[in-house]
């Protein structure tokens, strides 16, 4: 993990930024950013011989859903190192809060108060911190986050308490006791001499300074699990803890009347005079830039278009609008003078009247705008009014006509350039190209009809299909002839059937209706929240017993450790299915209540393994069935508990 730099890239996806201290030996921290979703996160390198246990702790942590929990966003391995990703640590620690001295009794009690409360929306959920110190909490906006759930106490196993659930406690009562006094507490149990200054702080509630000492200076007094503390510690004041501050503030800095070399700071942002509005210039309005040129003078004129390639086009829009008159004097003339050179040039001539606009167009033009090749006005659209569907669009190859008057009718467009090819085909009235506008449009596919057809086809090859199997009947699903199976009937009993009426015995599946945790020689929790992940069909989850130093529950005085399920109704059991995440050990089945797990014949006396299937020696007819760790088994990473994950009866 030191080989690590900022830069480097995790899993395909952190970009690793800056290395974070962390007072865990085994833990490697960095800020980081998440490529993929565009957002800061804090990492965690995992190394040594827990890393393992460490991963799989961090994966049920970040089941729990909690805004005082600093949530767990993605667990994994690479080559062989561990990573635990989290949104980022915000705020300052409590160390660092602290840094200037004890907080009030109350505001100590309100911190406390919502880490218990925490704590105990995780318990829940069988996962517990493990590792409570002043580094894992961390105070921002007057609201307690708390990281390294399951994953420190992984890391750091507590030694000396019987279950993890009291060591979360005691680490409560240790974090109240250091915001009290201002230091951290030796390993429980701690000397009464630590703690008498406690006594010695005014407006300390009593039951404060008492909880603080049955827990601290005895084994098992005073608070069991984190949600007692809740209890204990409620009701509590809303949290307010000034931050500490980090930074000086900062100001600008001015000289003095009587010496302009001796400055002072000064936080005064005010300016003297009001901003004056920004005055933005465009580089083309500068005289003498590059490309620019004086107010006032005209833009330049646009450069002639390049000459373009002939292409044959058949345009509509564009005879119709020479057919039905000029759009004025100019671009008149224009025309006039593009049709006679076009007339003159190809023989094509344009049939049909103008109407009087366009002949005073001509009259008034001038040969020279004409002939200079000025741009015409682009051509008008279909004649409306008297003159709809009268101008018919003709293309002819005869020369140009002249008519009653003498005088030539407007050309269509300008003069058609060299090469242009000529359509022969009839000539369509612009009512007819209304009425039937796909004569002017090319010929595309269109796979709708062909799509429907083959859809046509396949339902009625589905409907056929359907209809020989109904007529030809459901086939035998014994894969027997109905003859060659005779069947009993009143007059004709079967062979061997006894005289009289006969009971057919019912044979009911055993179905699991609920299920509970054994533990009569203890205290009676062997996590009872999570009997019901063993019968929740679901094999990612798990039951399991308190974690113990002895497999054989050495110097607790304890028969064993048990699992029961009830059955909806007595029935028959045949064969017991468990699959667990242990090996070893020693579990007794056996079919009687679970208030004497211990007695009665068993149904089986064997190890555990990951997926074991028991059949009996003969079906058991039961309402209960008792599993009796009398020596637990060992996890993955050597713990002594037992992790149920599924039971199932058949």
């Amino acid at each position: 993990m030191t080989d690590l730099t900022r830069g480097d890239v995790l899993a395909e996806r952190y970009v690793l930024q800056d290395p974070v201290p962390s007072d865990v030996h085994a833990l490697t921290c960095w800020t980081a950013d998440d490529q993929i979703l565009g957002r800061p996160v804090h990492v965690s390198l995992v190394s040594g011989p827990h890393r393992s246990a460490a991963l799989d702790e961090a994966r049920r942590a970040s089941l729990v859903s909690d805004a005082r929990l600093t949530r767990v966003l993605d667990v994994g391995d690479v080559d062989e190192l561990g990573y635990v990703v989290t949104e980022p640590h915000v705020g300052q620690s409590l160390s660092a809060v602290l840094a200037s001295g004890p907080l009030d009794p109350e505001q100590a009690r309100a911190v406390v108060g919502e880490i218990a409360t925490a704590l105990a929306v995780a318990e829940r959920r069988g996962v517990h911190h493990g590792h409570l110190r002043p580094e894992a909490v961390r105070l921002k906006d007057n609201r307690v986050h708390l990281t390294g759930l399951g994953l420190d106490g992984a890391l750091v196993p507590h030694e000396g308490e019987l279950t993890r659930s009291r060591a979360d406690a005691v680490g409560l009562a240790r974090l109240l006791a250091y915001m009290m006094l201002g230091r951290w507490t030796t390993t429980p149990p701690v000397p009464e001499a630590e703690l008498a200054d406690l006594d010695t702080i005014e407006g300390t509630d009593p039951h404060l300074v008492l909880l603080v000492r049955d827990t601290l200076t005895t084994r098992t007094g005073g608070l069991r699990d984190a949600e007692q503390a809740a209890r204990d510690l409620a009701p509590w004041d809303a949290i307010d803890v000034p931050e500490p501050q980090l930074f000086a503030p900062t100001g600008l800095t001015e000289a003095t009347e009587d010496d302009p070399t001796d400055t002072k700071v000064t936080t005064d942002m005010t300016p003297d005079t009001p901003p004056k509005p920004p005055v933005r210039q465009s580089v083309r309005a500068v005289p003498g830039s590059t490309g620019g040129r004086p107010p006032g003078t005209p833009p330049p004129a646009t450069p002639p278009a390049p000459p373009r390639i002939p292409v044959r086009r058949t345009s509509v829009r564009g005879a119709a609008g020479a057919a039905a008159g000029g759009a004025g004097a100019g671009a008149g003339a224009a025309a006039a003078a593009a049709g006679a050179a076009a007339a003159a040039a190809t023989g094509v001539a344009v049939g049909g009247s103008a109407p009087a606009g366009a002949g005073a167009a001509v009259g008034g033009g001038s040969a020279a705008s004409a002939a200079s090749g000025s741009p015409s006005a682009p051509p008008a659209f279909a004649p409306t009014g008297a003159n709809a569907g009268t101008a018919p669009v003709r293309v002819s190859s005869r020369p140009a006509t002249t008519d009653a008057a003498g005088s030539r009718p407007a050309a269509a467009s300008s003069a058609p350039r060299a090469g242009a090819a000529v359509d022969d085909r009839p000539a369509l009235s612009f009512d007819e190209v209304r009425k039937n506008p796909q004569e002017l449009k090319r010929f595309r596919f269109n796979p709708t009809a062909f799509t429907l057809c083959i859809v046509f086809v396949l339902v009625v090859l589905g409907v056929t299909s359907a209809l020989s199997e109904l007529r030809g009947g459901f086939p035998n699903p014994f894969g027997q002839a109905t003859g060659e199976r005779p069947l009993p009937t009143a007059a004709e009993p079967s062979p061997g059937a006894a005289a009289g009426p006969t009971a057919t015995p019912s044979a009911v599946a055993p179905v699991i209706a609920s299920a509970r945790q054994l533990d009569p020689d203890g205290d009676d929790n062997e996590h009872p929240e999570a009997v019901d992940r063993a019968i929740d069909l679901d094999p990612t989850t798990f039951w399991f017993t308190r974690t113990y130093k002895s497999n054989v529950y050495a110097g607790l005085n304890k028969r064993g450790v048990g699992y029961a399920v009830k059955l909806e109704q007595a029935s028959l059991v045949s064969s017991i299915y468990l699959s667990t995440n242990n090996t070893g050990g020693k579990v007794e089945i056996r079919a009687v209540d679970p208030d004497t797990p211990d007695k009665g014949k068993a149904l089986f006396s064997g190890a555990l393994q990951e997926e074991l299937e028991i059949t009996l020696d003969a079906p058991v007819e039961t309402e209960w069935i008792v599993l009796w760790f009398t020596q637990l088994p060992a996890t993955a990473d050597g713990q002594n508990r037992v992790e149920l994950r599924e039971i199932s009866l058949t």
